[in-house]
C-alpha cells in the first residue's frame, strides 16, 4: 500500500485505478460533520465518493484510497482528482470543531506527503490548494468558508516547521513536540524552543503554562536545560540558525 505509515487503512471501493497524471498537489478538504460518517460515505458505493485521507478530531488518520490510485473527491477537470491527493477534516459543521489536534496530525500528513514526493516547502496555489479553487468549483464554502472551517494555514505553517527542522512526522502513532526550556549561555534568563523559533520568556509563570501545556498535550514533561555558556556560545548560535528558518 502507497501511503502515511501512521495512518489506519480504512479503505473505500470509490476509486479510479491508477492515475492519469503525477501527484502535483495536495487539495484541503473539510468534511462538514464527522469522520465516523465520512468513514461510512466513503464506503457506499452508491455515494461515488471518498478522498485519499480522513483527519479526526483526536488527530487519527485513516486512509481510504491507496496514493497510486485516483480519489473521487476533487473534480474531474484537467488538474483535479487524478493530480492530487486529497486529506478530508472534521469539521465544517456547527456542532464539529476542527480541533488542535486535528490541525497538528493534518501538518504531520502533508509533511510526510511532501517528503516522499520530494516537495521541500508547502506553498498554497502551487503544492496545495483547497477545495473551492478546484475546477468545476462546486463547493464554494470547502473548507474554510463554513462554520468551524479549516486552518489550513496552521496546517501548512507546522507542516513547514517540520520539514525545516527535520522533526519526525509521528512517532508510534503520537505526536512529540519537538521543544524546550532553555537557559542560554549560563545567562539569568530562560527562552522557550519550538523545535523552529526561540522565543524569550518575561515572566515565571509564562514557564509554567509553558510546562503545563506541554504536559496536557504530550503526557511527557517538557526539557528544561542549560545549553552553551559565555566561552561557548551554543544558544546564540541555535537562536541565530532559528531566525534563518522561514
Amino acid at each position: 500500500m502507497t501511503g502515511y505509515a501512521g495512518a489506519l487503512w480504512v479503505g473505500s471501493s470509490n476509486y479510479t485505478a491508477g492515475r492519469a497524471q503525477s501527484v502535483q498537489y495536495i487539495t484541503m478538504h473539510i468534511m462538514a460533520g464527522y469522520l465516523a460518517g465520512t468513514d461510512r460515505i466513503f464506503q457506499r458505493p452508491d455515494d461515488q465518493a471518498s478522498s485519499t485521507y480522513g483527519v479526526g478530531p483526536a488527530g487519527e488518520v485513516h486512509q481510504y484510497v491507496d496514493e497510486s490510485n485516483t480519489a473521487w473527491c476533487d473534480g474531474n477537470g484537467s488538474y483535479g482528482n487524478s493530480a492530487s491527493i486529497s486529506i478530508e477534516h472534521e469539521g465544517g459543521y456547527s456542532l464539529a470543531a476542527n480541533t488542535d489536534a486535528c490541525v497538528a496530525a493534518s501538518a504531520r500528513l502533508c509533511a510526510d506527503i511532501a517528503r516522499r514526493y520530494g516537495w521541500k516547502r508547502l506553498v498554497h496555489g502551487q503544492n496545495v490548494r483547497l477545495h473551492r479553487e478546484i475546477y468545476p468549483y462546486t463547493h464554494p464554502a470547502c473548507p474554510d468558508k463554513c462554520p468551524n472551517p479549516l486552518r489550513w494555514q496552521e496546517i501548512i505553517d507546522q507542516a513547514n516547521n517540520i520539514l525545516a527542522t527535520g522533526s519526525p512526522d509521528y512517532t508510534e502513532g503520537d505526536l512529540e513536540m519537538v521543544a524546550a526550556i532553555i537557559q542560554p549561555n549560563d545567562e539569568n534568563r530562560l527562552v522557550y524552543w519550538d523545535g523552529s523559533h526561540i522565543h524569550n520568556l518575561s515572566h515565571p509563570d509564562e514557564v509554567t503554562a509553558i510546562q503545563n501545556a506541554y504536559k496536557q498535550a504530550t503526557g511527557s514533561t517538557i526539557p528544561c536545560f542549560k545549553f552553551g555558556s559565555k566561552t561557548a556560545p551554543w544558544a546564540t548560535r541555535l537562536i541565530e540558525a532559528m531566525k534563518r528558518i522561514a
